[in-house]
């Protein structure tokens, strides 16, 4: 079995816990990367499956911090 479907595999037999702590520690690293410096984000989207769910990560970690550091 090749590693992509080995990984693949992996991937599609994680429970719903797994799912969310992987949730949040993406959360918390993209909220890591936010609040480094003052410089605007700009997210392009093509509203493609990949870039919406990428987006809306984004929008929930930004949105779940503290008024004064967004």
């Amino acid at each position: 079995m090749s590693l992509a479907k080995q990984t693949k595999s992996k991937l599609n037999k994680r429970d719903t816990s797994e799912f969310i702590e992987s949730i949040e520690f993406l959360t918390a690293e993209i909220q890591n990367l936010y609040c480094q410096d003052e410089i605007p984000w700009i997210i392009g989207v093509s509203w493609g499956k990949d870039s919406s769910c990428v987006l809306q990560l984004i929008w929930n970690a930004i949105a779940t911090l503290p008024v004064e550091k967004r």
